[in-house]
């Protein structure tokens, strides 16, 4: 690779992004045997063109411009947070609050990473509310992210995400004839094998929709275990991005807002006792009134 290639962007970014299927290119047009993206596909500005391009992705070169501004080696504040046990904190009030905080931070890195996609392709970024209640008033309903924690919980206790043989009692997802693969034989993730809920019987039981003229939500799941580069908000994000459906999630224009709940285990069967290992589910809103 020419020099661009490391003057461009930090190292360790690059040793970070690269297992997960980016490649970073130079002033002019890289070649790489994986490399299945080419330069043009990428803008330029100024007389560089430095770009991360996610193999496959439509709009892979969302982070382009904010990367070569900042030169940083993370997309987003805490991107790269593994969740942690109880026992990897002190056993004091402060060591209870941080451990608590986990979830929220990476629930935070994955929002500012949907936005960075979101406003590369031109649509309004996503909030996350905050529920508060007021003395003397009933608690507010729990919405998405009650129903987002309840969903992760169960299926890092049930750990239903494998195959139809590996749980026989799940839910098969519908076989798409458009690939190679026989998706009849794998779990549905979106559906509790317990309770036989769908994810807008979910989020209307915690709440949501409640008082909206129209809603409309969606969910998206990642389970991974093993490897901690693998159990991060990035690899999460960037997994949902290959994905045609993830990503059309991540993009509708039609949502407002987005929650994200973490949990420690892995919803797949053949995960074990392998650690780390951590459980996303992601959901999406719009209520009009």
């Amino acid at each position: 690779m020419r020099a661009a290639w490391k003057r461009g962007i930090p190292e360790r970014l690059r040793e970070r992004i690269a297992p997960q299927g980016a490649w970073v290119l130079g002033d002019r047009h890289a070649s790489h045997k994986n490399l299945d993206l080419v330069a043009r596909d990428c803008p330029r500005r100024g007389n560089r063109l430095r770009c991360i391009v996610l193999r496959g992705i439509p709009g892979g070169c969302s982070f382009t411009h904010w990367l070569r501004k900042t030169h940083r080696d993370t997309f987003c504040p805490n991107d790269g947070m593994v969740l942690q046990p109880r026992s990897a904190f002190p056993n004091t009030k402060i060591g209870q609050v941080n451990y608590n905080l986990q979830s929220s931070k990476m629930e935070k890195a994955i929002l500012c990473l949907v936005n960075w996609d979101r406003r590369y392709v031109r649509v309004k970024p996503l909030v996350t509310p905050k529920l508060l209640g007021r003395p003397g008033r009933p608690a507010p309903a729990r919405g998405l992210g009650g129903a987002a924690y309840d969903h992760a919980t169960a299926a890092a206790q049930l750990r239903w995400w494998g195959t139809v043989a590996q749980y026989p009692s799940c839910t098969p997802r519908k076989d798409d004839p458009g690939t190679i693969l026989n998706e009849g034989t794998l779990c549905d993730p979106h559906i509790n094998p317990v309770t036989d809920s769908t994810p807008q019987e979910r989020a209307e039981a915690a709440g949501f929709g409640k008082g909206c003229a129209r809603s409309a939500m969606a969910e998206n799941v990642y389970t991974a275990y093993g490897d901690a580069s693998k159990v991060t908000p990035l690899a999460a994000f960037t997994w949902w991005l290959r994905s045609d459906g993830h990503r059309a999630n991540i993009r509708d224009p039609r949502f407002e807002t987005m929650h994200v709940k973490v949990v420690l285990g892995s919803a797949d069967p053949a995960s074990g006792a392998a650690t780390p290992a951590a459980t996303f589910v992601q959901m999406f809103g719009m209520c009009q009134r």
